[in-house]
């Protein structure tokens, strides 16, 4: 675990940056931002990458991400793992109320829908998908890691990072969030998972161990 030290550091600083953001996206101060990068990744894509991101936005759809949740939590039941269980299970549920807090307090509408069938009628900020996948995925790599030797660690925490990147992008990529409502969402997340990965004083919770 880290020391209390650096959990309140490591906390500040993304509260800090998630405020931060919040009021400049509040404040109508990154919409040029959002428009622009909009614009652009609208005009590389090709009808082969919006199939590719169509799928990988699926992967991540709350459907499918609830049904590995489900299994995952099943598969640490027949392990009798009850830190993990209770990790993951907390994680994920907190998420759902962070998610739709966020977005309501935030308020922000989504872009025209550019592709049919693929805009949510939920806000905009944060990304549910970024929020979403970060916490699966980075609290599976945490409970997975230290069982495994160094080089499978540093293959499962790449693996964790390059999905819920790509995911995240897909969201993007389709038109249905700005690129700002994705880096809230990884932040956002981040500060949940840090708090309760210390709440819950979980014994296997150092990430640095993939770069040892």
């Amino acid at each position: 675990m880290w020391s209390q030290r650096n959990f309140y550091v490591a906390l500040l600083v993304l509260i800090s940056a998630t405020s931060a953001l919040v009021i400049l996206v509040i404040t109508g101060i990154t919409t040029s931002l959002d428009l622009s990068s909009h614009n652009l990744v609208l005009g590389l894509n090709t009808p082969s990458l919006v199939v590719f991101w169509k799928g990988l936005s699926i992967l991540g759809s709350v459907a499918v991400l609830t049904g590995f949740t489900i299994a995952s939590l099943g598969c640490l039941i027949l392990l009798q793992d009850w830190i993990a269980f209770r990790l993951m299970a907390i994680t994920m549920l907190g998420a759902v109320v962070i998610d739709n807090a966020s977005k309501w307090l935030v308020g922000r509408p989504r872009p025209d829908e550019i592709y049919p069938n693929t805009m949510p009628t939920s806000y905009s900020f944060p990304s549910g998908h970024a929020l979403y996948n970060f916490l699966f995925y980075f609290t599976l790599a945490i409970i997975i890691a230290h069982k495994l030797p160094r080089i499978w660690n540093i293959i499962l925490w790449a693996f964790a990072i390059l999905v819920v990147a790509l995911i995240g992008a897909s969201r993007v990529f389709l038109g249905v969030h700005y690129v700002t409502d994705v880096f809230g969402g990884y932040l956002i997340a981040a500060i949940w998972m840090i708090v309760i990965l210390q709440l819950l004083k979980f014994p296997n919770a150092d990430i640095s161990r993939a770069a040892d």
